[in-house]
Order: structure tokens, then sequence, then C-alpha cells
């Protein structure tokens, strides 16, 4: 048997109020007769408690366990969001994840990367030149713009070009300094970069 409103198969049989309940949403189901009822002793007041109260309460419970996480995420948002330097924004989704143990991403990120990654899921080259970066130990360690700058840098190569660091450098905010300095990154581990290319489907 199925509950008829949110679909859930987790029925049970209310003996006490003779009804057959949805312990997920509470629907009452059908009602039921029986021929006996349970005893209560006057001592317990209203008695045994209903599946519909057992699941008020829990969801009562549920409600507050939310409301608790949500506060220490915000409190841990805070202190975060009061350390960030200048033009860098706290990943709240990042930050979730680790207040809970999961994943290794950045939690301060800069402000110009969410847009970043909007440009990256529509070049399908820029994508698969930043996977091969990702190959590299040291190259992948730089943040996303660092790692965009790199696989530009690396386009031109590729293509027997010099690199237009002023263009690059706009296209990721990143200072011409900043970009020189990954270039010679880039060029210290391009034998590297080339085997990594090899075994890629990236042919120029």
């Amino acid at each position: 048997m199925k509950c008829p409103i949110c679909s859930s198969d987790t029925i049970v049989w209310d003996y006490y109020h003779g009804q057959v309940v949805c312990t997920n949403c509470g629907t009452v189901i059908d009602v039921v007769y029986i021929e006996y009822q349970y005893s209560v002793a006057d001592n317990i007041g209203r008695g045994l408690p209903t599946v519909r109260e057992g699941i008020a309460r829990k969801k009562q419970r549920e409600h507050s366990s939310r409301l608790r996480s949500q506060s220490r995420e915000v409190k841990l948002y805070e202190v975060y969001a009061r350390r960030a330097r200048k033009d860098v924004i706290v990943n709240f989704e990042a930050l979730k994840k680790r207040l809970y143990g999961e994943g290794k991403e950045r939690i301060y990120i800069h402000k110009f990367e969410p847009k970043l990654r909007e440009q990256i899921n529509q070049d399908k080259e820029l994508q698969q030149l930043l996977a091969i970066i990702d190959r590299d130990p040291l190259l992948a360690s730089r943040t996303l713009r660092g790692k965009v700058a790199i696989a530009l840098m690396l386009k031109y190569v590729l293509n027997n070009m010099e690199p237009d660091f002023d263009a690059i450098s706009k296209f990721t905010s990143l200072s011409r300094t900043h970009v020189r300095r990954l270039y010679k990154q880039l060029h210290d581990r391009l034998h590297r970069i080339a085997m990594y290319i090899r075994g890629s489907c990236i042919r120029h």
C-alpha cells in the first residue's frame, strides 16, 4: 500500500484511533474498525501518543535541527567574511561542505570567479586545456583564475604564438605581472604538458 498523497510506502496502523496513517506526511488513508483497544493507565494522562502526534514532534525536531544547522552555517560564514580581503568573497557551498567534513574546495574565491566559471562552461577547448593543466601537480594548485590564464597561454604556445599578456590579464582579472609569472611556470613545465597533450584528444 502506498500513500495517495505523497506515494510513500511507510504506512502504519494506528490501533489507538483505528486508522491507517502515512508516517511521512501524516495523511489518514483509511479508517479501520477493531474489536479491542489498548487499556491506558490513568496516570499516563492522555495515554499512548498517536501517530499524528509522533509525526508532529518528529517534524518539530527536524525543523529545530535545521534551524540550529543554519545558525551554525551563518555564524561560520560571518567569521570567514570578516577575514576576507578586498575583492575576495566566501564560497558558501564550499564552506558548508567543510563544516560537515566534506569536500576540499577553496573557501575564499575572487569575486570574478563565478562569472569566469560561466565562461568556462561555454568554451569546450578551454575545458580541455584546463583538464590537461589539472594533471600537473604544480599548475593544478593554482587558483581558478591562474589556471585559466595558464590554459590561455598554453593555447598560444600550441599555435606557435607569443601570448597576449594584456588580453589574458583582462580576461582573468589578474595583473600583467602575475600572468607573466604564471607563463614562466608554464614554460618550465612544458615538457610535462607535452606528455599530457599526447595522451589527450587535443591536436594542433
